[in-house]
């Protein structure tokens, strides 16, 4: 039987870290800046995702699931609200920069999720979403369950 191994990843924003599970055990979490020094470092946490690995005796190609901290395609969404804002005078000095910034960020996402493809190439991605409570919500399909005794 496989395991289910989730890495859960903050990266490429301020306080990158990892998370790792096994059929629904957590092995271990770590900031990257607790290994490599640099304060609120934004890196993927290369030095967080391979200690985490060892520990538990894994390779890259063993994880099944990548849990990321951030769904850039919100932005590509708002993009689809801006010309009801550009009848507005008001709005529309506003709106073309922050359309502008909205692919950037959906751009550098993208980007980010051929990354962790290549680096887990057996892996599902899948992007979280917070909603105030604590952990991370998945989105569907759910990236873990928790089991209730």
């Amino acid at each position: 039987m496989t395991a289910d191994v989730v890495l859960g990843l903050c990266a490429y924003t301020h306080d990158s870290a990892a998370a790792l599970l096994v059929d629904g055990h957590l092995i271990g979490f770590v900031e990257e800046e607790r290994l490599d020094g640099v304060k609120h470092s934004k890196a993927y946490p290369a030095h967080g995702v391979a200690w985490l690995l060892d520990e538990a005796g894994l390779a890259p190609s063993d994880v099944t699931t990548v849990a990321y901290n951030f769904d850039g395609r919100r932005y590509l969404r708002a993009l689809g609200q801006l010309p009801a804002h550009l009848r507005q005078a008001a709005s529309r000095a506003r709106a073309v920069p922050r359309a502008r910034s909205f692919t950037t960020v959906h751009r550098r996402y993208q980007a980010r999720m051929r990354d962790l493809a290549e680096r887990f190439p057996h892996a599902r991605l899948s992007r979280c979403r917070t909603t105030g409570r604590m952990p991370c919500t998945p989105l569907p399909p759910p990236v873990w369950t928790t089991r209730r005794s």
